[in-house]
């Protein structure tokens, strides 16, 4: 399978966070960077990411917050999260109905064998073609059953 339709978690990192802008309509305002993704603590699947926020005056450090990843779009520029309060933080972890102390963070978390050998630590998650395909039929059925219209999310091409 060749390298460009391969969808990896770390072609994602650092990539820009936007949000609808209160006050003008039809802009939107950086909100943050994608800093690390969180997966289901039982399933194969991501439910979201850790987003950083720019710290406030340059002075003031912000604490990171979750975002789910079915609450977003893919821009161009970027990432955009739905401004709903069930997008984000403890909202997003009860609405999903996971608990954010048991979800995991692979990326350089430890590999090992049965036997307790050591074989390294992720480096970085691909999701193969095949995979993504199948992820994204299933979710697009799901859209249809439920009746969403809203545009295609994030959710779409990474689960």
């Amino acid at each position: 399978m060749s390298g460009e339709n391969l969808l990896t978690v770390s072609g994602l990192l650092n990539k820009k966070v936007f949000a609808p802008h209160k006050r003008k309509e039809d802009t939107n305002r950086r909100i943050g960077k994608v800093r690390r993704f969180v997966f289901h603590p039982s399933e194969k699947r991501v439910i979201g990411f850790v987003m950083k926020r720019p710290d406030v005056a340059l002075m003031f450090h912000r604490s990171d917050m979750f975002v789910a990843i079915d609450r977003v779009q893919v821009l161009e520029e970027g990432l955009l999260v739905d401004p709903a309060p069930d997008s984000t933080d403890q909202k997003a972890c009860a609405r999903l109905g996971v608990e954010w102390a048991k979800c995991l963070l692979w990326l350089g978390m430890e590999v090992l064998t049965e036997d307790g050998e050591s074989l390294g630590r992720v480096g970085d998650i691909t999701f193969e073609d095949a995979d993504v395909q199948a992820a994204f039929r299933r979710y697009l059925a799901l859209r249809d059953e439920l009746g969403r219209t809203k545009p295609v999310c994030l959710m779409d091409i990474a689960t």
